[in-house]
């Protein structure tokens, strides 16, 4: 030791004898102090000091052996941020202490100041001592994870970027509201509007361990939306996975207050806490954030369990999570019911370490959340808005869903007649309410239209009028299936009937009225985007379901809606021209015409279906017996979010060979990694 700082040597030493020929003594790390916050500027304002070891002498850098933070300094010339070591500390190797108040709203906005760099490390260093007490060993980390990257240790390292802005078109900085794990080693820290990312450890942890993920052998979960469960699962156990990290570091259930208040994302009905009790397939959503927060929240209880139990300290799960979390991240990219195998695999972790209470108090709960066969397929007879239960409000009853859409230059005919397979799919059943001797044979479904958290700032309002969202029904209940025709190389899907949303008059919402289904029988329904949407995800929000009694059609069972009715088919529709079209069959337009708007009455049931003259449509057994005179198309199917009963047993099968069986006799291959159309849209990244 050296002024109370650790003193490095280096000795040479003869092989053969083991004699010392030489030996250097020299500074290797400074004891610094540092000062940031426990967990960020609301919940734990006082300042928190530790001392950290940095390599080198004054003016020392924000540097360690596994990580290194940087500040982002904007580039007028390149219209981008440029990456400094800065801040530096003093001679003393001190660095800034005089933490801002949390209302204090310059000091949240300034984009130069030098805490979120400090407290950055401060959060990253004592994570990183969690991590070893659980059983990480950075050096068999930073070899896997270097090495299947095929990048040398110095290019692999993680690099936590601090006060990241992005720019618009014109190249000058906008705050980016958010935070992002780049999967080169770079953590990019938003300097958002009100709010800066860095200065919330929960934040902070959640990229990180995205990182930590990585380094176990296998690449990040990105994929095309129409690829099916193999992205869904992979990437909601990864984004669960780093908000369980976040949960563990964290003083409160709650996740991300300071970042999510001031800066706000995930609010009311999208919250990330970890406390309450999200289940599958009732609160899937088609995105993997909100996914993640079904295993975010058992993994919670879990823990909370046992330590109740009195089986582990503190400590204990955390370190079976962080083991079985590697295992999980080295399935088959190809495995089927990962969510599934991934739950059954962590009761076992946390049997063998806790013994077999431990593992069966694991399994009820993993059971009881639906995570131990989740079919991505919601029951509408069990929605808030049918039973009455809930507050819609709240995070556990709000229903809301993601889905794909094609970006703006996309043609209008595809986007239309050829819609991207959503994440979630529902399922009805058309029986008599309790109380009620008719059976209902018409679905409403009532909602918001807009886009899903957008990563930049519109330049433009979004003309909430024009959102098109279309529901694809097929008999059976059996999911809709989807796939890419190889002639064509478009999206098709088998559903039997499209129906359109239209506005509300006077009024934010839209409304899909299905009719003329078949009272007691069972259907599903896909709700697809029709519209382009930039570069993000169409956000059909505060759905409402209604089963009713309407309109008997005039000489057959059929379905109109809101907009347009279309028959369609496995086929590839052909190109009409007309964006509202919806789908087309086999070249033969068979849209039905639009007959009165009955989204127009806000009425329910016999009184609201006498106000309006329904068009008459062909009917579902008749669209049936043509499908069955076609040909079977050749496709290979990317959807389907039934389990299979293997599946659903929590056994997982790879996909093999393609089968070039027709869809309705073949399962879909959830791993396929057949490409979108032209102007589809990737998965945006983010925390």
């Amino acid at each position: 030791m050296v002024d109370g700082r650790p003193q490095a040597e280096t000795r040479v030493v003869a092989l053969a004898t083991g004699e010392v020929l030489a030996a250097a003594s020299s500074l290797d790390e400074y004891g610094s102090a540092v000062t940031g916050w426990l967990e960020n500027p609301v919940t734990t304002p006082a300042p928190y000091s530790l001392t950290v070891d940095l390599p080198g002498d004054p003016p020392l850098a924000l540097e360690s052996e596994v990580f290194r933070v940087v500040q982002c300094a904007w580039d007028e010339e390149a219209g981008e941020c440029a990456k400094i070591v800065s801040p530096l500390s003093g001679e003393l190797g001190e660095f800034p202490d005089a933490l801002p108040d949390w209302d204090d709203a310059p000091a949240q906005a300034d984009p130069e100041d030098p805490y979120a760099a400090v407290n950055a490390l401060h959060v990253t260093t004592r994570f990183v001592e969690r991590l070893l007490a659980w059983g990480w060993d950075p050096a068999v980390w930073e070899v896997v994870n270097c090495e299947w990257q095929e990048l040398p240790p110095e290019e692999c390292r993680v690099e936590i970027v601090t006060n990241v802005r992005w720019s618009d078109s014109e190249g000058a900085p906008i705050p980016f509201n958010g935070a992002v794990y780049r999967g080169n080693g770079e953590i990019h820290m938003g300097q958002g509007t009100h709010a800066d990312a860095a200065y919330d450890l929960e934040v902070l942890v959640h990229e990180f361990g995205h990182h930590v993920t990585r380094g176990h052998g296998a690449g990040e979960p990105i994929g095309w939306f129409d690829d099916g469960r193999f992205v869904r699962d992979r990437g909601a156990l990864n984004e669960g996975s780093s908000d369980v990290f976040a949960s563990f570091m964290g003083q409160t259930p709650e996740l991300y207050d300071y970042f999510r208040n001031l800066g706000g994302l995930y609010l009311g009905p999208r919250a990330r806490d970890v406390s309450i009790p999200f289940r599958c397939p009732e609160n899937v959503a088609g995105e993997l954030h909100m996914e993640g927060r079904i295993w975010a929240s058992a993994m919670y209880d879990i823990r909370a369990a046992l330590l109740d139990a009195g089986l582990g300290d503190e400590d204990a799960f955390p370190a079976i999570f962080y083991g079985a979390n590697a295992a999980i991240r080295n399935f088959p990219a190809d495995q089927q019911a990962l969510m599934a195998d991934a739950s059954l695999l962590l009761a076992d972790e946390v049997e063998l370490a806790l013994g077999p209470d431990a593992g069966e108090l694991a399994r009820a709960i993993l059971e009881e959340r639906g995570l131990l066969a989740c079919s991505y397929q919601i029951d509408i007879n069990q929605e808030p808005s049918i039973t009455g239960i809930g507050d819609p409000s709240d995070p556990l009853h709000a229903r809301f869903v993601i889905l794909p859409s094609y970006n703006p230059n996309a043609d209008p005919t595809v986007v239309a007649a050829h819609p991207l397979a959503p994440a979630v799919q529902h399922r009805v059943t058309l029986t008599p309410s309790a109380g009620e001797d008719d059976a209902p044979n018409q679905v409403t479904l009532e909602f918001v239209p807009d886009r899903w958290r957008t990563t930049q700032p519109l330049e433009e309002p979004l003309d909430q009028e024009g959102l098109v969202v279309a529901a694809l029904v097929k008999p059976g209940g059996d999911p809709v299936l989807f796939w890419r025709d190889e002639e064509s190389d478009q999206i098709v899907h088998d559903a039997e009937l499209v129906v359109p949303s239209a506005p509300l008059p006077g009024d934010v919402r839209h409304a899909i009225v299905i009719q003329g289904l078949e009272p007691g029988a069972t259907y599903a329904i896909a709700l697809v985007s029709q519209t382009a949407v930039t570069g993000d995800l169409f956000l059909v929000d505060e759905m409402e379901w209604r089963l009713e009694l309407g309109p008997e059609p005039m000489g057959s069972t059929g379905s109109t809606g809101a907009g347009e009715t279309s028959e369609t088919d496995g086929d590839p529709p052909a190109s009409t021209g007309d964006e509202s079209a919806g789908a087309t069959d086999g070249g033969e337009d068979i849209s039905v015409e639009t007959g009165c708007n009955c989204a127009a009455t806000r009425g329910r049931g016999p009184a609201r279906a006498a106000s309006c003259g329904w068009p008459r449509s062909r009917s579902f057994a008749a669209a049936a017996r043509a499908r069955r005179r076609r040909a079977p198309p050749r496709a290979r199917a990317v959807w389907s979010s039934a389990p299979e009963p293997d599946q659903a047993a929590g056994r997982a099968r790879p996909s093999g060979g393609r089968d070039r069986s027709p869809p309705d006799r073949r399962p879909a291959s959830r791993g396929s990694r057949s490409r979108p159309a032209a102007g589809a849209a990737r998965r945006p990244g983010g925390p």
